[in-house]
């Protein structure tokens, strides 16, 4: 009897064992259909929009990440930025700004841009807004979401960024860089810098550039507007961010995947795929945003949004 006791012991200890294992958490949750924009606020919350399905989803990392999606906002949202308290999506069906209450996820305002909205940023105190079917960049007074400048950036610019002194866009069809006077709106153009610019990373003495359809990334000099460094990166490097340890991160539409980059002649320091997508030929983008020491970045093709923890 003694004997059975033990071995009946022995199994429930071993099934408690087994049972103590618990599934892996997923590092990526659903955010809607076609994600492409992601921005984060000060809290560490994460945001990203759904070109497809037109929502705002509000991503909470924790063990678990989770997800809770807006109503319909917008038509084909692309973009987002966060800051000057409040979230800022671009909405490229109808040309427009949308102006989003952090707190309650609903539109304040509704601002016309012009055709083809896309490329958001805020800095230096204002919203900034490239219209790339209207070949405008638009200053946006963020109080009031109203228009105080239009900027003829040619038809063809996509993204924008901004450093301490300048606003950087991406002239997508002319292959060029341009970097904007924020005071006077006075615009100095690059030569051609790569194929298909797009993504815009300002840093220290660089401003890192990716060149999707030509995979590679490049780095600029901020004052002569010269190519510094050329650096190839296989799968169509889309959106690039500046890591909090000065490192170069582009996430790649393949995977998608996130390299990271070495801030002085940009060799490859690392790479990790996190997904089995195939590039997307301009068809659609990714993005990524970075917070409390963890990268995400956007799938359009499976409705994702990835976590990665950075060293």
């Amino acid at each position: 009897m003694r004997r059975l006791i033990a071995l009946v012991v022995g199994l429930l200890l071993l099934a408690g064992c087994g049972q103590a294992a618990t599934p892996r958490a997923k590092p990526w949750v659903k955010v809607g259909a076609g994600p492409v924009g992601v921005a984060a606020t000060e809290d560490g919350t994460v945001w990203a929009v759904g070109a497809d399905s037109s929502t705002l989803a509000r991503v909470v990392s924790g063990s678990r990440i989770t997800a809770t999606l807006t109503a319909a906002i917008g038509s084909t949202p692309l973009r987002i930025a966060a800051g000057e308290n409040a979230l800022w999506v671009t909405s490229f069906g109808d040309g427009s700004l949308l102006k989003i209450d952090p707190a309650t996820a609903k539109v304040l305002t509704t601002t016309p841009m012009g055709a083809g909205a896309e490329g958001v940023t805020t800095g230096l105190g204002f919203v900034w807004v490239v219209a790339q079917d209207a070949g405008l960049l638009l200053k946006v007074r963020p109080s009031d979401a109203k228009v105080v400048q239009r900027i003829d950036v040619g038809v063809g610019a996509r993204l924008v960024a901004t450093s301490a002194d300048a606003v950087w866009v991406s002239q997508f069809r002319t292959s060029q860089v341009l970097r904007i006077d924020p005071a006077t709106g006075k615009v100095t153009t690059s030569g051609a810098v790569c194929s298909s610019p797009q993504g815009l990373a300002p840093a220290a003495d660089k401003v890192w550039v990716t060149c999707t359809s030509q995979d590679k990334v490049v780095a600029i000099d901020p004052k002569t507007l010269e190519v510094l460094t050329t650096v190839n990166v296989p799968g169509q490097p889309d959106p690039v961010r500046i890591a909090p340890d000065g490192s170069v991160l582009v996430g790649v539409e393949d995977g998608p995947t996130l390299v990271t980059l070495d801030p002085t002649d940009g060799h490859v320091l690392r790479s990790k795929k996190v997904g089995n997508q195939p590039p997307l030929d301009d068809r659609a983008n990714i993005d990524l945003a970075i917070t409390d020491g963890k990268a995400w970045l956007s799938s359009y093709r499976n409705g994702r949004l990835y976590r990665v923890a950075l060293p």
